[in-house]
C-alpha cells in the first residue's frame, strides 16, 4: 500500500490484523505544501474496542494536524482529546513524524510507542529513535506534557525510516525465540539498496522465514520511508 511518493520520498505500509478488525493505525496528511505529518498508533487491546478508539485516534489524528502544530504540541493535543473519550483502561502508543521536504528535515516524537529503526546512508549505520514520551492516555492531565520530547535530524538521499508496531518485533517463533528490534534491523541491513516497496516486501519475507510456517497472533503494521531527492532550494 502506497501512502505517498513525490520526488523527495516514497512511503510504503503494510497491515494486518489478527481478528477482523484491529487496533493498529498510519496515515499520513500533507498539511501544508511540502510538509507531511505522518503516524503510526497502536491501540491496547484487540478486536471492536481497539478498532473503536483507532477511529477517535484517526478523527482526531485529521482534526488537530491541520492546524499546522509541530509534532511535540500534536501529541500534547491527541493525548488531551482522547483522555476524554478513551475507555480507562485503554491507551494507545504513537509514533508522530513531520518531514518537511522544504528544509529536509524529519522531526519526531513517540508516545511510548516502539522505537523507529533510522538508516543513514551517509554512515553506513543505524539508530534507534528513543525520545521520550508515554502511551496516550496513561497520563490524563497536563502532568503529560512534561513527558513529551521532541527531536528533528537532517535527512540525506538513501536515508530510510522503519516506523511499525510491536506486532513484528514481539513475534517468536517455534523455539520461542523473540524477533524483536535486533531482527528487524539485521533484516533492514540486507536490504538498503532497494526501493521502499521492494525493502517492505523483504522485510515481511524474513520475519516470515523467522516464524518458518507459524502465523503471528498480534496485528502488525510495517511503514518503510525512503529518501530520494532533496530540496536544494
Amino acid at each position: 500500500n502506497e501512502l505517498a511518493q513525490n520526488k523527495y520520498f516514497q512511503i510504503i505500509a503494510e497491515s494486518n490484523a489478527a481478528e477482523e478488525v484491529g487496533g493498529d493505525y498510519y496515515d499520513i496528511v500533507e498539511s501544508q505544501s511540502g510538509i507531511f505529518n505522518f503516524i503510526v498508533g497502536d491501540v491496547s487491546g484487540k478486536g471492536t474496542s481497539a478498532a473503536f478508539n483507532m477511529a477517535q485516534m484517526k478523527g482526531i489524528f485529521h482534526s488537530t494536524v491541520l492546524q499546522n502544530a509541530k509534532p511535540s504540541d500534536f501529541i500534547m493535543q491527541a493525548n488531551a482529546a482522547l483522555g476524554k473519550c478513551l475507555e480507562k483502561s485503554s491507551f494507545i502508543t504513537a509514533s508522530y513524524f513531520e518531514i518537511n521536504t522544504k528544509t529536509n528535515t524529519l522531526s519526531h516524537v513517540r508516545a511510548g510507542h516502539c522505537p523507529a529503526i533510522y538508516y543513514s546512508q551517509s554512515t553506513g549505520k543505524t539508530t534507534l529513535l528513543e525520545n521520550n514520551g508515554l502511551g496516550l492516555g496513561i497520563l490524563r492531565n497536563s502532568e503529560y506534557n512534561e513527558f513529551v520530547t521532541e527531536d528533528s535530524l537532517t535527512y540525506q538521499v538513501g536515508d530510510i525510516l522503519l516506523v511499525y508496531t510491536d506486532g513484528i518485533t514481539e513475534a517468536r517463533n517455534s523455539e520461542n525465540e523473540l524477533y524483536g528490534t535486533q531482527g528487524l534491523n539485521k533484516s533492514l541491513q540486507q536490504h538498503i539498496d532497494k526501493d521502499a516497496e521492494e525493502i517492505k516486501n523483504a522485510l515481511i519475507a524474513d520475519l516470515k522465514t523467522f516464524l518458518n510456517g507459524l502465523t503471528l497472533d498480534d496485528d502488525y503494521t510495517l511503514t518503510v520511508i525512503k529518501i530520494n531527492a532533496l530540496n536544494n532550494g
